[in-house]
């Protein structure tokens, strides 16, 4: 008979320990993702990006060249400073840009830039070379759909033509803003940053306060 009550007590057990099993598996699982704050960049991380042009190297001792552009990437040799080389692309890795040159052999971003002849030309000279600015979204249509809470800052370019003043004559003017809420416009991104000028040869300036 004693026999009997531990047994029935084991069986018990057993099935109260089933029964939350099997619960668990039916409750509704919560993702985490879900509730950290989105990242942006002008472009995604380890993604390639076809890119027809000619780079030019203004390192301040020429380009790294390394066969591949990621964590395994092998230094081959330096570029010297004013050379100029085919781009066929490139690639946003977590230490940087690089640029496809074929043969799988990759340029350092920060130690080139590329011609100007649009806004995004201008957008990625400007985080090659100021890649802790690169936290920014140029998307303003898709970001202002966001919460709040989630919308980055957004970069804006200006393309200033036919201006005689300190800057020159052909430029674009790049600006930072941090969005905020305006009474009577609704989301708007408010100018944090006098923003930074980029050439038509890709060099990138960064304006004073006596300028601007």
């Amino acid at each position: 008979m004693f026999k009997n009550v531990k047994l029935r007590r084991l069986i018990y057990g057993l099935l109260g320990l089933c029964m939350v099993f099997l619960l668990t598996l039916a409750a509704p699982q919560t993702s985490h993702a879900d509730d950290q704050q989105p990242t942006f960049s002008f472009k995604p991380i380890n993604t390639y990006n076809d890119y027809d042009t000619v780079a030019t190297v203004d390192g301040t001792w020429g380009a790294n060249v390394f066969e591949g552009n990621d964590n395994q990437k092998v230094f081959k040799w330096i570029l010297p400073q004013g050379s100029q080389w085919q781009v066929y692309g490139y690639t946003k890795r977590s230490d940087g840009y690089y640029f496809d040159v074929g043969n799988n052999l990759w340029l350092q971003g920060d130690q080139v830039k590329v011609p100007v002849g649009d806004e995004n030309d201008a957008f990625l000279d400007y985080v090659i070379k100021y890649p802790e600015k690169d936290k920014c979204s140029t998307d303003k249509i898709a970001i202002s759909s966001l919460p709040l809470a989630y919308v980055p800052h957004l970069l804006r370019a200006d393309h200033e033509t036919g201006n005689t003043g300190y800057w020159g004559e052909d430029y674009y003017h790049i600006y930072e803003g941090t969005p905020e809420v305006v009474d009577n416009v609704g989301l708007d991104w408010i100018g944090i940053d006098q923003g930074y000028v980029v050439y038509p040869d890709g060099t990138v300036v960064r304006p004073t306060e006596n300028h601007f």
